[in-house]
C-alpha cells in the first residue's frame, strides 16, 4: 500500500498521516552504520570519526532534526585516557558543553567525556546519545561526530583490544538523523 494516509483508521494500522504544512510528524530518516573498525592514536585535537557521518536535506526550514547516535570505543592503552566525543553539525559543534573553565581552561568542550583511569587496555565503552536541533535551514545539513585522543593513548571505534580472543568481540556504531515536523498530527 503506498500514498498518504489521511483518516484515524490508517493510523490505527500502524501507518502514519503524512505532516501538512501546520500539523506535525516524523518526515524523513537517515543512518549510518558503521561496521568496521577505526582508530585514533594521540592526536590531541578534534578529528572526525571515519564512517559515523548522516547527511539530511530538512523538508521544511521550521523542522527539528533528532540525532542519535550509539557509539562502541575500545581502549588499546592501559590508564586514565577515555574517549571525548562531540557531536556536529555541518561544522560548528553542538550539545557540548560551553564551560571549560570550571576545573581548568585546557579542558575541551564535549558531547562526551570519559576516564579510564586504572582499566586495563580492552575495555569498551558504549555511549548513546540524543539532541534535537533546529537547522532552521532546507539546505543539505551533516551531522557528524568528532573524537579527541589525548596525547600518548590509542582508542578504537568498534574493537576491544588487540588480543585476538573469542572473549572479545568487535562491534557496530550508529549515527541517525529523523526530521520531525513541528506540531502534532
Amino acid at each position: 500500500m503506498s500514498g498518504i494516509i489521511s483518516d484515524n483508521q490508517g493510523r490505527s494500522s500502524g501507518l502514519v498521516k503524512a505532516a501538512a504544512a501546520a500539523g506535525g510528524g516524523l518526515l524523513q530518516i537517515k543512518q549510518a552504520v558503521k561496521t568496521d573498525v577505526v582508530t585514533s592514536y594521540s592526536t590531541e585535537a578534534y578529528a572526525d570519526v571515519t564512517g559515523m557521518t548522516v547527511d539530511i536535506t530538512p523538508t521544511l526550514s521550521t523542522s527539528k532534526i533528532l540525532v542519535l547516535f550509539t557509539i562502541n570505543i575500545g581502549c588499546f592503552t592501559s590508564g586514565g585516557a577515555g574517549p571525548t566525543v562531540r557531536l556536529v553539525r555541518d561544522t560548528t559543534p553542538i550539545c557540548v558543553s560551553t564551560d571549560a573553565t570550571t576545573i581548568g581552561a585546557s579542558r575541551v568542550n564535549a558531547s562526551f567525556s570519559s576516564v579510564w583511569a586504572g582499566i586495563a587496555a580492552g575495555h569498551v565503552q558504549s555511549i548513546s546519545h540524543q539532541f534535537i536541533d533546529a537547522p532552521a535551514t532546507t539546505s543539505a545539513t551533516t551531522y557528524k561526530l568528532q573524537w579527541y585522543t589525548e596525547s600518548g593513548y590509542s582508542i578504537a571505534l568498534n574493537y576491544a583490544s588487540t588480543t585476538n580472543a573469542s572473549r572479545l568481540g568487535n562491534s557496530a556504531s550508529t549515527i541517525t538523523a529523523i526530521e520531525l515536523a513541528v506540531g502534532v498530527l
